[in-house]
């Protein structure tokens, strides 16, 4: 692939991702955060199947791949999808773009504590940042206290955030038999199983108020925003260099409080735009000190 195509889809990656986030939010009103994470990763995973297969690189798993598949399939997708779909439910749109992205400072601890990594004055620094913008976020100003599930949904796109940081560190740190787009579809697949057994366990089905809206909103965030960007995510990761596709990435929090004051008329308050400059400066401190 070109790199003027690579980074058109770097360009479509950002503005899909951001505009995910506002749509689910629309998609709620109308659906459990269980069901839509599981109807939605069930069409992604059908979807990534015919995209790796059309690309001839479906290929079937081995004994050797199962620990990526299922510590990515439970991590990233599964836990991850959960945690941010409840999360919306309870939260703003903006305020939960912030929150996930703060996904590269807890890798930071995780690292240096329980991986051993060398603890550098820049990661440091990064994690410092972006705990002073997270403390932001969660000043008595910012956050109603008193209101359960506003903390309980405050706190599970934190416990997303933790989670892509796992499954960022076991894709670092475990051994790959195979290329990221041939494990991808069994990953969806896995996370998709779990999530579908634990939304019929929990949820019934008639909760689900079918209508055009949250068919076009399942569509465009399994498709568009899951299989294509997952694809498209390993394609970028491969060609471009890794600081450039890191801090492209930053964007798209930005860009999704934009669209969520345009779509759902939130208010951006001056607490929320210094604790996503402080968060947006920590995390390219991380970034830049792995560069």
């Amino acid at each position: 692939m070109s790199k003027y195509r690579l980074y058109l889809l770097l360009i479509y990656l950002i503005v899909v991702w951001a505009l995910s986030w506002p749509v689910a939010k629309i998609g709620l009103e109308y659906i459990s955060p269980l069901w839509f994470s599981a109807l939605r990763l069930i069409i992604a995973t059908a979807c990534m199947f015919i995209i790796v297969m059309l690309l001839g690189k479906l290929v079937r798993p081995t004994k050797q791949d199962l620990p990526l598949i299922l510590s990515i399939g439970f991590f990233q997708v599964a836990l991850f999808m959960v945690c941010i779909n409840v999360g919306l439910l309870y939260v703003d749109a903006g305020r939960s773009a912030i929150l996930v992205y703060t996904t590269p400072l807890w890798v930071v601890p995780i690292s240096i504590f329980f991986l051993k990594e060398k603890g550098t004055l820049m990661k440091w620094l990064g994690f410092i940042f972006g705990m002073v913008g997270i403390a932001i976020l969660f000043n008595p100003f910012e956050i109603d206290w008193s209101d359960r599930k506003d903390l309980i949904g405050n706190g599970v796109l934190l416990l997303a955030a933790l989670s892509w940081a796992i499954a960022m560190l076991c894709a670092r740190h475990m051994r790959w038999t195979r290329s990221p787009v041939e494990l991808i579809p069994w990953q969806l697949l896995m996370g998709a199983i779990i999530v579908t057994f634990f939304a019929f366990l929990k949820e019934p089905f008639d909760h689900i108020v079918w209508n055009h809206k949250l068919i076009a909103v399942l569509l465009y965030c399994s498709i568009l925003a899951t299989a294509i960007g997952y694809w498209g995510m390993v394609e970028v990761s491969k060609e471009l260099p890794p600081i450039t596709t890191s801090l492209s990435l930053l964007l798209t929090p930005v860009l999704g409080l934009i669209f969520s004051t345009i779509m759902l008329h939130e208010v951006i308050t001056t607490a929320m735009i210094i604790a996503m400059c402080f968060t947006l400066g920590g995390v390219i401190c991380v970034v830049r000190d792995n560069k």
